[in-house]
C-alpha cells in the first residue's frame, strides 16, 4: 500500500540476451536519477560542513606555525600583528599557507559544483529520455530526417551501429539547445510539458546559471539575462557582470527543481510512449508514489508535496480508485508534516473512506489524529495482511502513532517485543560500521578538540587583538576569517 516494489526489479532475473522493455529502461532510468540526485541533496552540506572544518583546521596550523617560529610585533593600527619568519622556515609557511588557501577556495566553489551536478543529472535523464523515444518502434520519424554521407556510413558495421551514431548524434544536438529547445524537441514528438509551468521556469534559470558557472566563470552575462527574460523568468536584481551568490534556501529549491521537473519528463514520455503496456496509468503511479515515499521516509515532504500536487493538477490521466486515494493519503500526510493540518483535513474530506481496507483506514485516522481508531485499524490491517510490520516502522503517515506507549505495546503484541529493534538493526548493513578507520577518527576528534578549544578562546577575547593574527604581506591569511566561515558564510548547513 504506502510503496510497491520497483518493476525495474522484476527484469534482474530475465535472460542477458533479452533487450529491456521502454517501461523497464525509463523505470530504471527514474530510480538511477532519484537516488542519485538525494545522494548529492545529503551530500552537499555534510561537504560543507567537512570542507569548512578543514579550512579551519589549517588556519589554526598556519597560525600557530607563525606563532611559535615568528617574532611577533604589535602594529601601531592596535588591530595587526607583524611577523618575521625565519629564512629556513619559509617554505614550510608557504606549504601550509597553500593548504589554508586551496581549503578555502574549495569551500568557496563547492555550491557551484554542486549546482552544475545537479544539472548534469538532469542532462543525464533527459538524455536517456531523448534515446528512448528515437529507439521506439513508433518514433523513427525524427531519424529518417537525419542523413549520413557515404565516407561517415563506411565506418559502421551494420545498420543499427549506424543508428546508433544518429540516436547518440540527435541526443547531444538537442542537450545543447537549452531548456527552451529541448521542450520545443519534445513537443514535436508528441510530449507538451508548457514553458509557463513554474518548474520549468525554474529548471530554465537553473540551467541559464548553470552555463554561466562553467562558462563564465560564475558571473551573470547577457546570455543568462536574454534566455530568462525570454521565458518570462524572474532573476531579481541580478544584472550583467555580479557574481552569483548562494543560499542555502536556493540549493534546496535547487533540489526540488530538478526532481519535479525530470518526474514531468518522466511522466510525458511514460503516456507517450508506454500506453498500451500501462493502459490504466497503474506502473505510472506507482512509480511517482514510490519517489513520494522515499522523499517523505527522507522528511523532504515539500518535495513530495510538489510532486503530489503535480500529479493531480498537471499529469492528464485518470487514476484508478485505488491510486487516487493512496496518493491522496500521501499529500494529506505531507501537509500535515509540513504543519497544515487544516489543509490535510480537507484533502482527506474529499474522499468516503468507510468502504475502504484497514490499511487506508489506518492512514487517514492516524493523520486526523484519532489514535483509538488508528489502533484499532492496524490491527485488523495486519491480521487481514493488508498492513505489513515495515508499514508500521517506516510509513511516514505513523510517525506520530510510532512515539505513543499505545502503539509499542501493541507493536510488540503483534510482532513480539523487540521486533522493531531487529528491524531497525537489520537495515543496517555491518560493513558500513567499517567505512572510517579508527586511527583517522581519533585524529580527526582530536582536531576538532583543539579548534573548539580555540574558538571558545576567541570568544572569551572580547577584544580584537585576542584573535590569531596574520602576518602582515599575506593578503589571503588576512582574509581567512571570512573566508573560512569564522564569522560570516554564505551557504549554511542544514
Amino acid at each position: 500500500m504506502a510503496k510497491e516494489p520497483s518493476r525495474s526489479e522484476e527484469s534482474v532475473g530475465k535472460a542477458k540476451t533479452e533487450k529491456p522493455s521502454t517501461k523497464d529502461i525509463l523505470l530504471a532510468d527514474l530510480e538511477t536519477f532519484t537516488d542519485r540526485v538525494i545522494d548529492l541533496s545529503y551530500g552537499f552540506p555534510n561537504i560543507m560542513r567537512w570542507t569548512n572544518l578543514a579550512s579551519r583546521l589549517a588556519f589554526k596550523e598556519l597560525d600557530d606555525f607563525v606563532k611559535s617560529h615568528g617574532k611577533s610585533e604589535n602594529l601601531p593600527d592596535g588591530k595587526s600583528v607583524k611577523h618575521a619568519i625565519p629564512l629556513e622556515l619559509l617554505s614550510e609557511y608557504k606549504r601550509l599557507s597553500r593548504i589554508h588557501s586551496s581549503a578555502n577556495a574549495y569551500y568557496q566553489r563547492l555550491p557551484s559544483l554542486h549546482l552544475v551536478s545537479l544539472v548534469e543529472e538532469l542532462d543525464l535523464i533527459l538524455g536517456s529520455i531523448i534515446s528512448t523515444i528515437l529507439e521506439d518502434s513508433g518514433s523513427d520519424a525524427r531519424l529518417s530526417e537525419k542523413s549520413l554521407d557515404y565516407g561517415e556510413l563506411k565506418q559502421f558495421a551494420s545498420i543499427d551501429d549506424a543508428r546508433d551514431h544518429l540516436v547518440s548524434r540527435e541526443v547531444d544536438r538537442v542537450l545543447r539547445d537549452g531548456v527552451v529547445g529541448q521542450l520545443k524537441w519534445l513537443a514535436g514528438v508528441g510530449i507538451k510539458i508548457p514553458l509557463s509551468h513554474p518548474f520549468v521556469r525554474r529548471t530554465v534559470e537553473l540551467s541559464e546559471r548553470r552555463n554561466c558557472e562553467v562558462h563564465n566563470d560564475g558571473y551573470v552575462n547577457r546570455s543568462y539575462i536574454t534566455n530568462c527574460s525570454a521565458a518570462s523568468v524572474e532573476v531579481g536584481t541580478l544584472k550583467e557582470g555580479d557574481k552569483f551568490s548562494y543560499t542555502q534556501t536556493y540549493m534546496e529549491r535547487a533540489f526540488e527543481t530538478c526532481i519535479v521537473f525530470a518526474i514531468m519528463l518522466f511522466a510525458g514520455t511514460w503516456i507517450k510512449v508506454c500506453k498500451k503496456q500501462d493502459s490504466k496509468w497503474d506502473d505510472l503511479l506507482t512509480a511517482i508514489n514510490n519517489v513520494v515515499y522515499n522523499l517523505m521516509v527522507d522528511t523532504k515532504f515539500s518535495i513530495a508535496k510538489s510532486i503530489l500536487e503535480l500529479t493531480f493538477a498537471d499529469i492528464n490521466i485518470s487514476p484508478t480508485d485505488t491510486f487516487r486515494r493512496m496518493l491522496k493519503v500521501n499529500l494529506a500526510n505531507c501537509c500535515k508534516s509540513l504543519g497544515d493540518k487544516p489543509a490535510a483535513l480537507k484533502i482527506l474530506e474529499e474522499e468516503d473512506w468507510r468502504s475502504c481496507d484497514s490499511s487506508f483506514q489506518a492512514a487517514v485516522h492516524a493523520i486526523r489524529g484519532e489514535t483509538d481508531e488508528a489502533l484499532t485499524s492496524i490491527r485488523h490491517g495486519v491480521a487481514s495482511e493488508q498492513l505489513s510490520r515495515m508499514n508500521l516502522v517506516e510509513w511516514p503517515v505513523f510517525d506520530d502513532l510510532r512515539k505513543l506507549k499505545k502503539f509499542k505495546k501493541l507493536f510488540a503484541e503483534l510482532f513480539g517485543e523487540d521486533a522493531a529493534e531487529k528491524i531497525a538493526l537489520g537495515s543496517v548493513e555491518l560493513g558500513s560500521r567499517k567505512a572510517a578507520p579508527d586511527k583517522f577518527l581519533t585524529e580527526v576528534s582530536k582536531q576538532i578538540s583543539e579548534l573548539a578549544e580555540v574558538v571558545a578562546n576567541e570568544r572569551q577575547a572580547q577584544q580584537p587583538a585576542g584573535e590569531p593574527r596574520a602576518p602582515v604581506g599575506s593578503s589571503k591569511l588576512r582574509r581567512v576569517k571570512s573566508r573560512a566561515g569564522l564569522s560570516k558564510r554564505t551557504v549554511k548547513g542544514p
